[in-house]
């Protein structure tokens, strides 16, 4: 085979393979997509008169070369055909018919019946036909909305297709002894050539394999339970003549079809009376299982389709260990033989899917392992597919580890010598994150918990590299910033003193050529990166509100000195949660409109090398302000360094100090205080009130160049000196000038003296 279909399941075996191709060069995607949406829905239709289901398994593209393994198991062979196309003349029509008749003549050895559904032409567009053709096969639409019967064209098609394979089916099973033919795989042609057909035990094999052959017909007829039955015969007559691959087909047919009997699927077109789910045998079974712990069965598994084993009938089928048995021996039989290798690939597949279901996941993982065992000469998107078939499937296990592993190998598969797929592998290594225990939500990359050391360091920053490198030749550079920033920050602690150098080097390369922003980046799937703060370059090791100085510090007025205090009053109402975290939440001082107030921020630099930030300011919100920008300079490996934010309240209220927003390495960042949690929990909201008067004070005193202090020597804003002697008296003038904008209603003027001094 030239083809592997990963995406095969047991249920596949009954299934008819119908081929929808597009079908000349007038279609395009946008008319042909719509159409193969509404044909794959047709996918089980009910025949009438029979109490069987038909299933089909649609196809938009398949190789000529699987198709000839059609007679080793019938559900790889084409049954049918459906060509969609579209044409508006009859020159366009005629070369349409033309592309039409040659897919069918690829496929003819095979084919019961197919259709050629024409868009763009008035339903009497038969005069178009020579007299060779079908009229049947032909359906004609002006567009796809006025394909009203559509759907039921196809029903009748598929049913078509049942009751060719139902006739073939009852041929083969009145075959008579003296005409049978071996029935070979592809590669088993050049093996029988000159081989004496007259032996007993060529006799035996051409029967067994027809048995083989019959269950297969049967299987896909709707009857799992008569088709079981034929391949026990089959594999009793082949196990003497050591047909191994044909009994390893056996045994995959066995198991396929008693996974079929145990989990039916509901038609969609047959009359559902009643919800399955909720049957009286299915809650007894629920209930059994609970009392049975540690059986392993069917009974509790809950199914897309509502039933389980305890729905189903006892017939013939197998068990659900001898289910896996028997793949297991299919397999051991398929890998005797090299030009099974496909074949043996897909069954390790179907049977994973079937433990899954069954949730005996380590049993699934020792199939899956066997599908990476396997060496087969594929192309490169063939292995791109495997790998993440793989990757899946051990995601459904939950093995991420290992899902994230598979998914990077697909990826660096994207960007082989021959192809050069970087958006394809940008996509899977961003996929492989998750099984590495890297996390791109905000709160993950902010927090310096477990789950941020979680998994092998080394593995983790070789996935981040790539991860950047591929954003590159992806030709997005935001991209490449944003991981760079991440892996710097993520994973800065495990990195050397040179790998931190080259990092921090890496990172103001790409930023030259793109800022890094503080905004998500939303990808073209959908997916949203949320920003990276550098909230360790620097790193805040305390942030601190501080008092305006004392002199601008507004002082409560006492406006009635004769109120007496208040009388205490016992009350069992207590104060709500709400508001004494929102007493707790202030500081105990307030800062004044239209004053510059501070902040402190004690800051350490992790980097070996000096750390120059171009901007930094304060993060605030319910006050509008002004802001006053930073651009300090921390030295390398420092201990601490004092760090000023300044800002000015341009209204009064609640002033909440959030964060801080820095420009550092070429990134901006808006770092929160809430995601800072090694940092001291503090009241972050002060009190703005009105602005206050302010005066300014001139003596015609000298300046003094030093003077010992009277108390708190913060309190001086003016100073001046004089020397005199005792008994002697001396004039100055002192002035006072309202510099603000609120008028001074009184001035209160007080003299303190050491030694005491009269005037």
């Amino acid at each position: 085979m030239s083809f592997i279909d990963y995406g095969q399941t047991a249920e596949d075996h009954q299934s008819l393979l119908v081929l929808v191709r597009h079908t000349g060069t007038h279609i395009t995607n946008h008319t042909f997509l719509p159409a193969w949406e509404r044909v794959r829905k047709i996918n089980c239709i009910h025949v009438e008169g029979q109490k069987r289901n038909v299933f089909v398994r649609y196809k938009r593209t398949y190789p000529v070369e699987n198709n000839t393994w059609g007679d080793f198991q019938t559900h790889r062979k084409v049954l049918g055909l459906v060509s969609i196309g579209k044409c508006s003349t009859s020159a366009e029509f005629e070369a349409l018919f033309e592309d039409y008749k040659k897919m069918k003549e690829n496929y003819a050895n095979t084919i019961y019946n197919s259709r050629l559904i024409v868009f763009g032409m008035n339903t009497d567009g038969t005069p178009f036909l020579n007299e060779n053709t079908n009229l049947n096969s032909i359906v004609f639409y002006p567009d796809l909305d006025s394909a009203k019967d559509l759907e039921e064209r196809l029903r009748e098609f598929v049913t078509s297709l049942f009751y060719v394979l139902e006739g073939k089916r009852l041929d083969r099973s009145f075959e008579r002894a003296d005409r049978l033919q071996l029935l070979c795989a592809p590669s088993e042609v050049k093996d029988f050539v000159g081989v004496d057909t007259d032996t007993r035990s060529f006799k035996k094999k051409c029967t067994g394999r027809l048995r083989k052959h019959l269950a297969d017909l049967c299987l896909q007829a709707g009857m799992p339970g008569e088709a079981i039955l034929h391949y026990q015969t089959a594999i009793d007559l082949l196990r003497n003549v050591n047909d191994f691959l044909w009994i390893g087909g056996c045994y995959e047919g066995l198991s396929s079809s008693s996974v079929i009997m145990a989990h039916p699927k509901i038609s969609a077109a047959a009359s559902i009376k009643r919800n399955l789910s909720f049957t009286d045998k299915r809650m007894a079974a629920i209930n059994l299982d609970k009392n049975k712990a540690g059986r392993t069965n069917f009974s509790g598994v809950g199914f897309a389709n509502g039933l389980d084993l305890a729905d189903i009938p006892n017939g013939p089928g197998l068990n659900p260990e001898d289910i896996i048995e028997k793949y297991r021996e299919a397999i051991t039989h398929y890998s005797k033989f090299k030009t099974a290798g496909k074949i043996e690939m897909e069954a390790s597949l179907k049977a994973c899917r079937v433990l899954i279901g069954q949730r005996k996941y380590l049993q699934a993982s020792d199939f899956l392992q066997n599908v990476v065992y396997i060496d087969l000469k594929v192309s490169e998107e063939d292995k791109i597919q495997r790998f993440g078939t793989l990757a899946t499937l051990y995601t459904q296990i939950g093995f991420h580890r290992k899902a994230g592993f598979f998914k990077r190998i697909a990826g660096m598969q994207c960007v082989a010598p021959q192809t050069s797929a970087w958006q394809q592998c940008y996509q899977l290594l961003l996929q492989t994150l998750q099984g590495y225990k890297i996390f791109l939500e905000t709160r993950n990359t902010q927090t310096t918990g477990s789950d941020s050391n979680k998994g092998w360091p080394t593995l983790r920053h070789r996935i981040l590299t790539e991860l950047v490198y591929a954003a590159r030749r992806m030709g997005n550079p935001q991209l490449a910033v944003r991981h760079m920033s991440f892996l710097l920050h993520t994973m800065f602690e495990h990195l050397s003193t040179a790998e931190r150098r080259e990092a921090v080097t890496g990172l103001m390369s790409l930023t030259s050529k793109c800022e890094g922003s503080a905004q998500s980046i939303a990808l073209d799937n959908g997916q949203i990166l949320p920003p990276v703060p550098l909230t360790k370059f620097p790193l805040v090791k305390s942030f601190t509100i501080m008092n305006l100085p004392p002199h601008l510090q507004p002082i409560e007025k006492n406006t009635d000195p004769n109120k007496k205090p208040d009388v205490f009053i016992f009350t069992p109402i207590q104060q709500t949660d709400k508001d004494s975290n929102s007493l707790q939440s202030k500081v105990s001082f307030v800062w004044v409109k239209d004053e510059i107030c501070e902040v402190e921020l004690y800051v350490v630099n992790p980097l070996p090398d000096e750390l120059r930030i171009s901007y930094m300011a304060l993060l605030t919100e319910g006050v509008e302000v002004e802001v006053f920008p930073s651009n300090p300079s921390i030295p390398s490996e420092s201990k601490t360094s004092l760090v000023k934010l300044q800002c000015k309240p341009k209204s009064i209220g609640d002033l909440k100090i959030i964060g801080y927003t820095t420009h550092v390495l070429g990134v901006n960042s808006k770092c929160y205080l809430k995601h800072l949690h090694h940092l001291e929990k503090k009241p972050m909201t002060v009190e703005v009130v009105p602005a206050l008067p302010q005066v300014t004070l001139r003596s015609s005193l000298p300046k003094a160049a030093n003077f010992s202090s009277l108390g708190d020597g913060l309190n001086v804003v003016a100073n001046s000196s004089i020397s005199v002697f005792a008994g002697q008296s001396q004039e100055c003038t002192i002035s006072l000038e309202n510099v603000g904008k609120i008028p001074v209603s009184g001035v209160a003027v007080s003299v303190n003296s050491k030694p005491e001094v009269k005037g």
